[in-house]
């Protein structure tokens, strides 16, 4: 009963387990259509309490940014202080006597917004990257509404970095690549170059033929996040496998008959290898939102959006900083030692 009223009355704390279990329980029923109106119904920009102060400051430091143009529109057209005369005339005299800060009585009985706790959560992170990246709220959530990355963001949940790191616990034992490294990599060298079939690698590894549901849509969650933080993600990248894999419509099969699949496999392989399992899940929910924004902007054609939120994936990954190009994306294949 006491957790209901706090979600009623949109009280939970940003950060806690209750916080976190309610997002995901909210996501769970929410439709696209939702997903757009969440985004969408945001009433400011996060600036806008900072003070003329701040803005001005931030205007000074980023003079070509999208939220400096924005900050600059709206001080432009920012109300002038108004005369005694001119306050009287817009007075509502239809309105009741009521005190008017005085709050509602029945601020208690509706939720503010249909999912009140995920608007939140995402209000918060779509306002903190925009901030970060300097570029338009709604160039971001317009990557961000892009339909197939919402499927797959509902189907993992927004701490989709778990559900990753727990498929690939269940393919990694499948595998067993512990017991015998180098043979393990050497198989999925050769699935990649085509000269092992996929019946032959799963005959060899039969335990991944058991594999199913969550622990398949954990494996695609690590290639997506993965191929996301690496720059190496397509434009045309394929998401729609990650809800069918909840759903248990697909298994390991079907995952490695395509390109994506058997690429997935090696990243894994190599991931293993060189002990780079860890790094990327630090950035939790941001990391995860960053990588879906980062895809629907690639699947956009926004090349400019796509590129900051890589420079900023990489900060997350390596700590360093600066523009990023072609050449910081690591290698489709790795180069061998001359």
């Amino acid at each position: 009963m006491r957790f209901n009223t706090y979600v009623q009355t949109q009280e939970l704390t940003e950060g806690t387990f209750l916080f976190e279990q309610q997002v995901n329980r909210e996501l769970a029923e929410c439709t696209y259509e939702d997903w757009c109106i969440l985004l969408e119904d945001e009433q400011k920009p996060w600036w806008q309490d900072k003070g003329e102060k701040f803005q001005q400051d931030y205007i000074k430091k980023n003079p070509q940014s999208d939220t400096a143009k924005a900050m600059r529109s709206y001080l432009s057209t920012k109300e002038k202080p108004t005369t005694d005369t001119d306050t009287d005339k817009n007075v509502d005299v239809k309105t009741s006597s009521t005190d008017a800060d005085e709050p509602s009585k029945d601020r208690y009985n509706e939720p503010l917004s249909k999912h009140p706790t995920l608007k939140k959560a995402l209000t918060s992170e779509v306002n903190e990257i925009t901030k970060d990246l300097g570029v338009a709220r709604d160039e971001l959530v317009n990557a961000i509404k892009e339909k197939s990355v919402f499927r797959a963001v509902k189907a993992v949940g927004m701490g989709g970095g778990k559900v990753a790191l727990d498929g690939l616990k269940t393919v990694d034992t499948a595998v067993n690549f512990a017991a015998d490294k180098v043979a393990a990599t050497q198989m999925v060298q050769g699935l990649q170059k085509g000269t092992i079939k996929v019946d032959e690698f799963l005959n060899k590894y039969p335990k991944l033929k058991k594999v199913a549901g969550v622990g398949i849509a954990g494996f695609l969650t690590y290639q997506w996040l993965q191929m996301s933080f690496s720059g190496n993600l397509d434009s045309d990248y394929d998401l729609s496998n990650i809800p069918e894999a909840i759903a248990g419509n697909i298994g390991f099969t079907e995952v490695l008959a395509t390109p994506a699949g058997i690429k997935g496999m090696g990243l894994l392989a190599a991931g293993i290898a060189t002990g780079g399992m860890t790094t990327i899940w630090a950035g939790g929910r941001r990391g995860l939102m960053m990588a879906a924004a980062y895809t629907g902007a690639k699947k956009a054609g926004n090349t400019n959006l796509a590129n900051k939120l890589f420079g900023k994936m990489r900060q997350m990954v390596k700590g360093d900083a600066g523009d990023l190009d072609n050449k910081d994306r690591e290698p489709e294949e790795p180069v061998k030692d001359k």
